[in-house]
């Protein structure tokens, strides 16, 4: 059977123990990166409105690998969106405790969090299966570019800003997604190019 015809029957049921259950476990990183797509069609229907590529599932397959990945792909091929479905999957199953977006800048950072922390107050369909675990203890830091969902803290970087000395709680950065950082007018300069890879290099990688 087929793993979309599973999930179907298990709603159908409405055993959402068995739903929540079902998404935590995989043979394969292809049938884990077909789960969590599935996932967020279930869960975040404006989001995946058309049918998905196979890119889709390379890219999600990337993002939970255990090795440091690069993907590249033209605009307009859901890579953020994307980005932002497997974050929210971790952090509804707490598989990473500190997670970092860097982005050009802390604005843009800040917006791909902003999108993350309205679905987990809004979106029914998340609410209906996990419960409001946006709820926060006082201690847990919460502000523009810098919260904490269900345990797991996310915090948003622009690319020029230091990521060395960041802690939450016990944990260091334990991942950090790396998103569309370069600007428009240093992409033919070589010095600018030459700039980027030993910022990341020097400053993210370690």
């Amino acid at each position: 059977m087929e793993l979309k015809d599973q999930l179907k029957k298990l709603i159908e049921l409405q055993n959402w123990s068995a739903v929540r259950t079902w998404f935590t476990y995989w043979e394969t990183p292809e049938e884990q990166a077909e789960k969590v797509l599935l996932w967020g069609r279930m869960i975040f229907q404006d989001y995946f409105r058309d049918p998905s590529p196979i890119f889709h599932l390379d890219l999600i397959q990337r993002n939970f690998s255990d090795k440091n990945e690069f993907t590249a792909a033209p605009r307009g091929f859901s890579k953020t969106t994307i980005n932002q479905l497997c974050i929210m999957y971790e952090v509804v199953y707490k598989l990473q405790p500190f997670i970092v977006v860097v982005e050009k800048t802390f604005n843009e950072a800040a917006e791909v969090l902003e999108a993350i922390r309205h679905e987990f107050k809004e979106n029914t369909h998340l609410n209906k299966l996990y419960g409001n675990i946006i709820v926060k203890h006082e201690k847990d830091k919460d502000a523009y570019g810098d919260l904490v969902i269900n345990d797991v803290r996310l915090r948003a970087k622009g690319f020029d800003a230091p990521i060395r000395g960041m802690k939450h709680k016990a944990w260091r950065p334990t991942k950090i997604y790396v998103d569309d950082v370069e600007k428009d007018e240093h992409i033919n300069s070589i010095d600018q190019r030459e700039k980027y890879k030993d910022r990341f290099i020097s400053g993210i990688l370690p």
